[in-house]
């Protein structure tokens, strides 16, 4: 009210200050206007009274010149009086049209007598008059008469014209003054008046200042709340926030700002005529807690700041983060709640998007510690059932086939190969293995698991689940490695089974799809064409929870050591990154569906090759020098190479290796790869290959492959070998090296066991 009231008395200080400095001005040009006239107007008069003066004086001259011409009527003196005549004539020419105060020096009757008078002399003087010539007694009378005459009505006429203007002016300049007095008169009046405008405001102001405070005290809460709501619409206008005003006695919506219309997609009008419009607005599954912690927060009398999605008419969901603060009156009691409604969508997507990041790093940094761990232990592991795997099989080659031996050793012999399998989930999860991959087709390794005895053993004990199949005919083949596809097949046919209580079904499918979107859980995809391998099944589902972590080693809902070692969904993780592939996971409380992608190859699938007999992998009794740090291991392969008919040593480090090199050449050398202390298998191997560039070697370890084994194969080392060793293997490999020639080149590609 103050603003809006100052406003007019702002306008009119400002008329005032106006018309003060135009009265002033108008003052003071007057005063110097009249100044000058009262200055230049007697200057003026005075210089043409006196042009006036010249001329009598010429006249009386004329006058005087005449008479002696008349006296001595000579040539000489009627020239003189011509000059004089001329002279005369010519200056009340010029001063005819100068005059400015004609009326007032009675200038055109001065001249009305003046100038006929000097015509006729100059006539009469130069042509004569009545027959008589210029020089004649008679035109010097006849012209003196004349210009005598003349003279004195003249000079009266001057000395009227003096005294008339002398009044005049006397009487010019007392009306001057007296109008100066008035126009001073004037401006004093002005001033007061503008002094008493003055008070007459102050005063004023000082009354309403009085009548605001009066009101103010009168009506401080209304005033207050009417400024605050100016002011909030002021600012809520144009931003991007919705600003909303709710009254508690009313229970109805009083305010909100016009981004209501743009974040919600909703009328305001709507709103202002039924508040369930924003309740409705709100998601179903968000919208009872919402309103409990409204209802909450308004009993508690406090600020909240909640969270919630809405529905837009359009189906579009948007995040709104909205606090909201109680509005109270002089009693303490809460009137009305207002509050602040933000579209937090964009900033919910990029939390989602960095938490998924961070999750996905820490994921990934997880799996690596897992991996580190798990190829140690693989490692170790490997060392440990080279014994259990190994000796049994040599055991039973030498067995007759009664013996009462022979069973529990063939039992021994199956665990072994069984802790083997989870040994190499292990190597698998450590994503370091070394895997040979060839064309394969999905369709041929889903036919062979589903007549795989794996999978009848699962069928035993899950009677009422079955399994069945919709492979395209049409799928394109994928390079892969087929023991672990198999694997993966295994684990996720065995997860679907088991997830299902009493009667269900399990689907395997299998199609082509080109693939330009990036899939769930991935950033961005290889864009191409994709073979797909879909395991579905109509279990219980997976719990949101464990969904995050399903394919985190050794994390399992099964019972460890019964239905599950906590490793085939990691298997599976890592198969599909060693394969180039993706996986995406879809499920709801009754259906769970795994998709694996597989990069598709051109390339055509080779025919399989039969298993050697024992017979065709026998040596001929060629030196071979296993070279490994734990004297178990040394002695397993040496059983096992003599087994196979090669003449083997041991040496349990790598300068030993070197010596033995040295005094007793080998045909083949068995290199472990990681050796302590001392040299490593690469270094040894170089060492070797200085005393013998042409020595053939083979490469063992219980670990993965590592820059090591790539390094030591690029040197001239033969294949990989994978801990523990079996005999045909371990016979294929040494039988395929020592056959190559001596002159084939180092660079050979590396190939695997």
């Amino acid at each position: 009210m103050a603003t809006i009231r100052q406003k007019p008395r702002l306008l009119l200080w400002i008329a005032m200050i106006i018309i003060i400095i135009a009265v002033l001005t108008t003052i003071l040009l007057t005063n110097l206007t009249l100044r000058t006239i009262e200055e230049n107007l007697p200057n003026k008069l005075i210089s043409e009274l006196f042009d006036l003066d010249l001329i009598l004086q010429d006249l009386s001259e004329v006058v005087a010149t005449v008479k002696i011409a008349r006296m001595r009527p000579t040539a000489d003196n009627l020239t003189l009086t011509r000059e004089k005549v001329e002279s005369v004539y010519q200056r009340i020419a010029e001063i005819r049209e100068s005059y400015v105060f004609d009326n007032l020096i009675n200038a055109s009757t001065f001249h009305a007598v003046v100038a006929p008078a000097i015509a006729d002399l100059k006539i009469w003087l130069t042509e004569g008059v009545s027959g008589y010539g210029p020089q004649s007694e008679e035109v010097s009378g006849i012209a003196l008469d004349r210009i005598t005459r003349a003279f004195e009505k003249a000079r009266a006429l001057n000395r009227d014209s003096q005294t008339t203007a002398q009044r005049m002016l006397d009487d010019q300049r007392r009306r001057l003054g007296q109008f100066l007095f008035n126009v001073n008169l004037l401006f004093i009046l002005t001033t007061l008046l503008t002094f008493c405008m003055v008070y007459m405001l102050v005063r004023q102001g000082v009354l309403e200042r009085r009548e605001v405070a009066a009101q103010i005290d009168r009506n401080r809460f209304e005033t207050s709340l009417r400024e605050s709501e100016a002011r909030f619409r002021e600012v809520v206008t144009n931003i991007s926030e919705v600003i909303w005003l709710f009254d508690v006695g009313k229970q109805n919506v009083v305010y909100v700002s016009p981004a209501y219309e743009k974040i919600w997609g909703r009328s305001i009008e709507k709103l202002y005529s039924r508040y369930a419009e924003w309740s409705e607005s709100i998601h179903p599954e968000d919208r009872e807690q919402a309103q409990r912690t409204f209802e909450q927060d308004l009993a508690r009398g406090k600020a909240s700041v909640r969270e919630y999605r809405i529905v837009r008419p359009s189906g579009t969901v948007r995040w709104i983060a909205d606090r909201s603060f109680p509005i109270v009156n002089a009693a303490g009691k809460i009137i009305r709640i207002t509050g602040i409604a933000e579209d937090v969508t964009e900033r919910k997507a990029a939390e989602e998007s960095l938490r998924a990041s961070q999750e996905k790093t820490a994921r990934s940094r997880k799996m690596e510690s897992l991996g580190l761990l798990a190829g140690g232990v693989a490692h170790d592991l490997n060392n440990i059932l080279s014994g259990i795997v190994s000796y049994p099989e040599l055991i039973l080659l030498d067995l007759p086939e009664n013996s009462p031996l022979k069973k529990p050793i063939e039992t021994i012999y199956a665990s072994g190969q069984r802790a083997a399998a989870i040994v190499q989930d292990l190597l698998t999860i450590a994503r370091g293995v070394a895997i040979t991959r060839e064309p394969l087709n999905l369709n041929d390794l889903v036919r062979e698991y589903l007549n795989s005895p794996e999978y009848e053993n699962l069928h035993q004990f899950h009677t009422t689940v079955s399994v069945d199949t919709a492979l395209d005919h049409e799928l394109l083949n994928i390079s892969g490695s087929r023991v672990h596809l198999k694997k993966v097949l295994m684990n996720l046919v065995s997860n679907a089974v088991e997830a299902i209580q009493g009667h269900g079904n399990v689907r395997v499918s299998t199609r082509n799809r080109y693939l330009d979107q990036p899939l769930q859980g991935y950033d961005d995809i290889k864009i191409g064409e994709y073979a797909v391998l879909s395991i579905s099944d109509d279990g219980s589902g997976i719990a949101p929870d464990d969904l995050s972590r399903i394919f985190e080693p050794f994390y399992t809902r099964k019972v460890m050591g019964r239905s599950g070692t906590g490793l085939g969904l990691a298997v599976v993780w890592n198969v599909l990154q060693d394969h180039e592939g993706y996986i995406n996971v879809t499920c709801d409380d009754n259906h769970t569906l795994f998709d694996l992608y597989f990069p598709i190859t051109r390339k055509s699938i080779a025919d399989a090759a039969a298993p050697k007999p024992l017979e065709a992998l026998q040596g001929k009794g060629e030196t071979v020098l296993v070279v490994d740090d734990m004297a178990t291991q040394g002695e397993i392969a040496c059983r096992m190479l003599t087994k196979l008919g090669y003449q083997a040593d041991a040496v349990s480090s790598g300068e030993t290796a070197i010596a033995h090199v040295q005094e007793h050449p080998v045909d083949l050398v068995l290199l472990d790869m990681i050796m302590a202390p001392g040299l490593s298998g690469r270094e040894t191997y170089a060492q070797i290959l200085k005393i013998n560039p042409q020595q053939k070697a083979i490469i063992v370890s219980g670990f993965a492959e590592t820059a090591d084994v790539t390094e030591t194969q690029r040197m001239g080392a033969g294949q990989y070998l994978r801990k523990p060793l079996t005999l045909e293997r371990l016979g294929i490999a040494v039988k395929d090296e020592l056959s190559k020639k001596t002159a084939e080149t180092a660079d050979r590609p590396p190939r695997i066991q």
